[in-house]
């Protein structure tokens, strides 16, 4: 029998949708603005509403070490604000249809890094499941 957990797909629905919405709506509002003006557009709303989420729970902490605030730093700056200007330019450049495509390599790159870093294997249904979304996305690239 088949083990469904019905939760985590209305989950990936939301977020399919939510994702599309934020690339449509981005694509838009790019064509008056820079890709970097609208990033810091994004990351500055998402860094003051997680901001201000801590602050409500109590859960803002900021003593940690050189290294902590090193790593902070280099996730802020790479992997947030330069992948979203990246992308928003991308946007402005060829449109909202193919940096959607694209990024749905993040998907493969994400289950590669873990199994590099974590030593984590996928499962048969597992891996059918990624070369499915991976022949989708070949085939929507294609046509």
């Amino acid at each position: 029998m088949l083990n469904v957990a019905v939760d985590g797909i209305l989950f990936a629905l939301g977020a399919s949708i939510t994702y599309t919405a934020y690339i449509l709506v981005s694509s838009r509002v790019l064509n008056r603005l820079g890709g970097e003006i609208g990033s810091l557009y994004v990351v500055g709303a998402a860094s003051l509403s997680f901001g201000i989420s801590g602050l409500v729970k109590g859960e803002l902490h900021f003593a940690w070490n050189f290294e902590g605030w090193i790593w902070v730093l280099m996730i802020s700056l790479i992997c947030t604000f330069l992948a979203v200007t990246i992308i928003f330019q991308g946007l402005k450049l060829i449109g909202p249809s193919r940096p959607s495509i694209v990024s749905t390599a993040e998907l493969g790159t994400s289950v590669l890094a873990a199994s590099v870093i974590f030593n984590e294997l996928l499962s048969i249904t597992q891996l059918i499941g990624g070369l499915l979304i991976l022949l989708a996305t070949i085939f929507a690239a294609l046509s």
